[in-house]
């Protein structure tokens, strides 16, 4: 495999009167200005009035030709990516650009390519900036525009209350008013006409989606759109200095420790450790990364997909889809350099982010998490980020690894993602269910063979929006590689 290379240079922080507020902050006010503008569009019925009043909120907010202000790698200077800017090169799928992105390490020039294709899309905040259709297949898995699941819309109710609640946030007079009343009682009236109906048997909770109706057209101003979307990267993370200025750190991403340990027990080589190929890293992240992942996680609108109860009551977001903040394409690619070995040929292919409903249900047996199911990857890596204290049973919450793979037959993802009964019956039950269940815990990172079935454990965390189980996934590699797999290669 080529070496890895091109690290980002350190960018210095221009000293300019007027920055000293903390980068998010700015971002944050910003943002709210756009909600104020599709709140104005919900009582406004002229459209070229509506024109007009976007015109002046959008320049008074500085962000004209982009939906959200990024200041990208430079933190203090603003970049506006012009509305006729061009991709300079074409992709087969989203799975190819971060691959040619990913071997070099390059997170700046995958976040603009990702950027610039999400701000462009329907997720766009700013009706005038969508110029692209949601692609069909980001609908179809729960991320649509005009359907929702009861799970999804408390989901984003509380994510508006812990806006309210959160001092950081310092949402004051009409900012606040859109957040404490206006968007609770849109999706509080969507989410009373959804219950209505359900018990009316107009529509199957459990199996199918509540589609907007004419009486919904509010919510559909705010529904899976952009309406928050900051700037974590690790270029935007600024201490205080010298009578209040701004200076750029480079703190490390990961605790250090010996990797090359790791790495033998994932080869098999570390002769007192019994699993090899799964493999379990406590303190993945260093503190000021967890805390930043976490808050990032919570604060950003882009938790567009929901399954219905079926699949799990989840939310989740994607690389492809809003989730591409370079501190989390950073963090990707510092954990690919810590194990040479092990990422050797496999690059970074998917990214995703899941957020769980905290109390289980008795019909899903306690599980409102991911089912069984094996990913379209050669490593997988998961990271837990909600404090344990949010864990009501230390002994569950975590996932459960199955010693078995889906068999040559089925070639293709969906074959064995989408026929439980048949992995249930054929697979898991003649390998006695064999397997490895690593419990939660915080930072904790799970290392595994993608190719492995697996599946969320039974879990039962405290409410509230920020007890909600939290796992971060990065996969790396394509499942048609030739390059050397775990040691579970040759023993399955």
């Amino acid at each position: 495999m080529a070496k890895q290379h091109k690290k980002n240079k350190k960018k210095q922080i221009s000293k300019k009167e007027g920055e000293q507020q903390p980068r998010r902050i700015r971002v944050a006010h910003q943002a709210l200005l756009i909600c104020l503008a599709a709140l104005i569009f919900c009582h406004v019925g002229s459209i070229a009035v509506k024109e007009q009043i976007l015109e002046s909120v959008m320049a008074h907010a500085s962000v004209q030709g982009d939906i959200v202000n990024d200041a990208g790698s430079s933190g203090s200077e603003t970049k506006i990516k012009m509305k006729d800017e061009k991709p300079s090169q074409s992709f087969s799928s989203d799975w190819e650009m971060i691959k040619h992105f990913s071997l070099n390490y390059d997170s700046d020039g995958l976040h603009q390519r990702l950027k610039q294709s999400f701000d462009s899309s329907e997720r766009a905040y700013d009706p005038s900036q969508r110029k692209t259709r949601l692609h069909p297949d980001l609908a179809s898995r729960g991320g649509a525009l005009d359907r929702t699941t009861r799970h999804k819309l408390i989901h984003d109710m509380e994510q508006f209350d812990y806006y309210c609640n959160n001092k950081d946030m310092n949402l004051k007079g009409q900012s606040l008013q859109l957040f404490q009343k206006t968007l609770p009682a849109v999706y509080g009236s969507t989410l009373q006409r959804l219950d209505a109906a359900s018990k009316r048997g107009e529509f199957d909770e459990e199996t199918e989606y509540y589609k907007f109706g004419p009486e919904d057209k509010d919510i559909l101003h705010f529904y899976n759109r952009a309406m928050f979307m900051p700037s974590f990267g690790r270029h935007d993370h600024q201490h205080q200095i010298d009578g209040g200025m701004m200076a750029s750190t480079e703190a490390p991403l990961l605790t250090p420790r010996n990797w090359s340990h790791v790495e033998k027990q994932w080869f098999g080589e570390d002769p007192h450790y019994a699993n090899p190929g799964i493999v379990v890293v406590d303190d993945v992240l260093s503190p000021e990364t967890l805390r930043r992942v976490r808050e990032y996680l919570l604060v950003s609108t882009m938790w567009y997909e929901a399954k219905t109860p079926r699949y799990g009551r989840y939310v989740g977001a994607y690389i492809g889809d809003g989730l591409h903040d370079t501190l989390l394409t950073e963090v990707a690619y510092e954990l690919h350099r810590a194990m040479p070995r092990v990422m050797e040929g496999h690059a970074l292919k998917q990214l995703w982010s899941y957020k769980y409903e905290s109390s289980a249900h008795e019909e899903d047996e306690g599980r409102t998490g991911v089912h069984v199911h094996a990913d379209d990857a050669m490593v997988n890596l998961n990271i837990w980020l909600t404090p344990d204290e949010a864990n009501l049973d230390p002994t569950s919450g975590g996932l459960v690894v199955y010693t078995v793979k889906p068999p040559q037959h089925m070639v293709e993802f969906t074959d064995f993602n989408s026929n439980w009964e048949y992995v249930e019956e054929h697979l898991l039950r003649p390998s006695n269910y064999e397997n490895v269940t690593i419990p939660y815990k915080q930072n904790r990172a799970v290392i595994f063979d993608s190719f492995l079935f697996h599946r969320t454990d039974r879990h039962r965390f405290k409410s509230g929006y920020e007890n909600r189980r939290i796992n971060l996934t990065f996969l790396y590699g394509d499942k048609q590689s030739t390059a050397k797999r775990s040691a579970f290669e040759s023993e399955l």
